[in-house]
Formats: structure tokens, C-alpha cells, sequence
């Protein structure tokens, strides 16, 4: 009896308790940040020449796509759309980044994954309402509905 409640508690504790393997589609719109380098010149007054430099321009673009969500075992994972992923970042499975700090209940699964050393986005899925929220830094978010993936088992054609 002891050992049983003592892995309950272990259980408990990791947040991933009663966790079912899940695989979700959610449709929703998204925006990220974009950065573009452009050559400027300048007038240099004090040697009277024109200066030629770059100018980094920022904005932000915004995007309706779908994202995937894995939860398998006490793993999750997270495709997010290849227009959402950063120049610079951690490298990703083929374009799914893995999540540290799972928790799972009854009425929520969240996490965060990590796309660079900047921005580790929070990741809140509602099981109630299949409200997806992905928030991270520099104008990175996604709000979405999702549902189950009822991927066919046979081809359609």
C-alpha cells in the first residue's frame, strides 16, 4: 500500500497524471515577427561624402494556419507553422519542438517549448473548449480552436 501511494504521489507531483494519448488539429490565426535588412546612404556632413550603411526594419505579419499538438505518454510536442519559426533557433524534429514544464489535468494541458534562447512560448490548450493560446515574445502568438485528429486509417483515393 505504501509503494502504491508513494507512486501516486510521484505521479501527481510531474502534473502529467491520468495523461491519454492525444493528437489535435487546431485551426486558428497567428503573428509573428519579421525583420528585413535594407541599404541606405546617408550624407555625412563632416567629411561632406555620402555614407552608405543598413537599416534592420521590424514588423509584425500575421498568418490563419493550423498547428498539430502530440501528447504521448508524459511527452507533448507542437508543430507550428514554418512561417512562424524564427531564422535564428533551436533547431526543431522536423519542425515539431518538444515541450518541458507538461502539466496536465483534467481541464488544461500547458507547457512552454523553446525556439530560441529569446523566446520559450507558453502553450494553454482548454479541454473543455479546445481553446488553443501559444504566447511568446516579440508580438509571437496564436490563437486557435482545436480538435481531435481523426486521421483516416484507409486512403481516400
Amino acid at each position: 500500500m505504501k509503494l502504491y501511494h508513494a507512486a501516486f504521489v510521484v505521479i501527481a507531483m510531474t502534473g502529467v497524471a491520468h495523461a491519454e494519448d492525444i493528437s489535435l488539429v487546431c485551426q486558428g490565426s497567428g503573428r509573428y515577427p519579421t525583420s528585413s535588412t535594407s541599404s541606405v546612404t546617408t550624407w555625412n556632413y563632416s567629411t561632406g561624402q555620402p555614407s552608405q550603411g543598413s537599416a534592420t526594419h521590424t514588423e509584425v505579419q500575421s498568418v490563419n494556419a493550423n498547428i498539430r499538438f502530440e501528447l504521448r505518454g508524459e511527452r507533448a510536442r507542437i508543430l507550428m507553422p514554418p512561417v512562424m519559426t524564427p531564422t535564428i533557433n533551436n533547431g526543431s524534429d522536423g519542425g515539431w519542438w518538444n515541450f518541458d514544464r507538461l502539466e496536465v489535468t483534467e481541464n488544461e494541458i500547458s507547457g512552454r517549448f523553446n525556439l530560441n534562447v529569446f523566446n520559450k512560448p507558453r502553450v494553454r490548450i482548454d479541454r473543455r473548449t479546445g481553446v488553443i493560446e501559444v504566447d511568446g515574445n516579440f508580438n509571437y502568438y496564436f490563437l486557435g480552436e482545436c480538435q481531435r485528429d481523426e486521421t483516416p486509417v484507409e486512403r481516400r483515393f
